[in-house]
């Protein structure tokens, strides 16, 4: 089993927790370049090997890594606190080399940004009928400022919906955009 941790500022608390439970875990610096780990997952999935991820400011516990490391799932998961509420991510995940080889070609060439990228290869892997077990909660060190994501109604992640919260602000070409009628007249 591989073990990533895909960092941009490794948190202390990470760093000890990783050396206690993971010490040979393969760190892999991502910072300053927003594709990067787009890049490394791809690369994981390619060689369609037992991966196991913890990001740079995620503290295992105990029974979330035994879950991780003697659980037959497919993708497991584990719960950690993000801003007012809960979310299970690709914060301390694990994804077995069945399923990465099964989804060979999920990430596409296209690169997705960091911030993106849970939120697109989620939903993917749930409409090819995976499902992720969720294991016991992890500890959430967080360094920066979430970056506010939103889904569409044409199903596609945007970082800023219109004032009516149904389709992207940015992208005017988006099938839910409604036609804006001071255009539509000239």
């Amino acid at each position: 089993m591989r073990v990533l941790v895909p960092f941009a500022k490794l948190h202390p608390i990470t760093v000890g927790a990783v050396a206690e439970f993971f010490p040979d875990a393969q760190r892999v610096n991502v910072a300053g370049d927003n594709f990067a780990y787009w890049r490394l997952l791809r690369s994981v999935w390619d060689a369609g090997e037992d991966i196991v991820l913890i990001e740079h400011d995620i503290e295992p516990s105990r029974t979330a890594v035994d879950q991780a490391l003697s659980c037959e799932c497919e993708w497991g998961r584990s719960p950690y606190p993000w801003s007012i509420t809960t979310t299970a991510s690709f914060g301390f995940a694990r994804f077995s080399a069945k399923l990465l080889q099964a989804t060979s070609s999920l990430l596409g060439d296209e690169p997705i940004h960091w911030g993106l990228l849970a939120w697109t290869i989620e939903p993917k892997l749930e409409s090819l009928g995976f499902k992720p077990h969720e294991h016991a909660p992890v500890g959430h060190h967080h360094w920066q400022t979430a970056l506010p994501v939103e889904r569409c109604n044409c199903g596609s992640w945007t970082r800023e919906l219109c004032s009516s919260q149904r389709h992207h602000a940015d992208d005017p070409a988006c099938a839910c955009a409604p036609v804006d009628a001071d255009v539509a007249s000239r």
